[in-house]
């Protein structure tokens, strides 16, 4: 099986508003992480969208996470996959929340792309190059381990 190209950005084209209002705030998939998404609004506040010139961004009431965008590639026609919201303390990289298409989880017909755990390993990553030694998994009290990874937490 070969994946699909995938385009991260730390913001996102105005024109995906409305792709990531229905994946963040009104996906089918929130009813399966409900306690984790109110011990996630507990920590860092509700979630809103900041229009930045002609992009968006994501913030929290209490903390302004950074955020990696998932596209299913450059084009003017790309798709807008899912979000990951992320922030260091120390050296412990939190992943706050994502959010995903519902098409693109274990019950989606994209499934088999793994946009969950390629926006994961993206921040694992990240994180290592900011010398963090642990990923704190949203809605758990899960860590694991930089060095670790994601996929191979899968065999």
């Amino acid at each position: 099986m070969s994946f699909h190209t995938i385009s991260f950005k730390k913001k996102l084209p105005i024109s995906f508003k409305k792709d990531l209002e229905k994946v963040f705030f009104f996906n089918l998939n929130q009813a399966k992480h409900l306690d984790g998404i109110q011990q996630s609004i507990d920590s860092y506040g509700l979630m809103k969208i900041v229009e930045d010139g002609s992009y968006l961004t994501l913030e929290f009431d209490k903390s302004k996470p950074e955020s990696l965008f998932a596209l299913d590639g450059d084009g003017f026609n790309a798709s807008f996959l899912g979000v990951i919201c992320y922030e260091f303390n120390g050296e412990i990289c939190e992943i706050c929340h994502i959010a995903v298409d519902p098409e693109c989880t274990f019950a989606g017909s994209f499934e088999p792309e793994m946009i969950t755990y390629r926006l994961v390993e993206k921040v694992r990553k990240i994180a290592m190059d900011h010398n963090a030694t642990r990923i704190k998994i949203p809605y758990s009290d899960k860590y694991i381990n930089i060095k670790q990874k994601i996929l191979t937490i899968l065999e």
